[in-house]
């Protein structure tokens, strides 16, 4: 039991390690463009046409109101 438990955390290590990349490198991307951040909503899903993204559905923290 203990051994799949450290083989468990060996996997999910460098699985968090790449993951930190990609947000690393898509948040400086981001800075790249000049994207805009709000922190205060939370993003639920992408509007996309034709491949392109037109829009977000997103979460307020604040009011709780889903808006796009």
């Amino acid at each position: 039991m203990e051994m799949e438990k450290l083989r468990k955390e060996h996997v999910r290590q460098p699985i968090g390690q790449v993951m930190h990349a990609v947000l690393h490198t898509l948040y400086q991307q981001s800075l790249r463009v000049q994207a805009e951040f709000f922190i205060e909503y939370f993003c639920l899903d992408l509007l996309m046409d034709k491949g392109r993204c037109v829009g977000v559905i997103a979460y307020c923290l604040e009011d709780g109101i889903t808006t796009t």
